[in-house]
């Protein structure tokens, strides 16, 4: 199973739909990857418990930030082509 986390702050309400979105497209692709994809909010989420963001945050990559199996993987936006080529890579 890959897991895809999302980083950024849904101050922005137009992301917050974006995200939405992109899960559900993600969601419904027949490629028959097993993702869970979780979204975690800058300003309401505690950050500290996801540890190996700590450096990536740190280094002021551009939001969103997308995560694969806990390893950094895209900045600045959601490509949904993307990040599912990048998940048949590591299975």
């Amino acid at each position: 199973m890959i897991e895809a986390t999302f980083v950024e702050t849904l101050a922005k309400v137009s992301f917050g739909e974006l995200f939405i979105d992109f899960r559900n497209e993600l969601m419904q692709s027949d490629t028959g990857i097993q993702m869970v994809i979780t979204f975690i909010d800058l300003m309401a989420d505690d950050v500290s418990v996801h540890g190996y963001m700590k450096l990536i945050l740190e280094k002021g990559y551009k939001l969103p930030l997308t995560f694969i199996n806990e390893q950094p993987a895209y900045a600045g936006g959601l490509d949904s082509v993307k990040i599912l080529r990048a998940a048949r890579k590591i299975i």
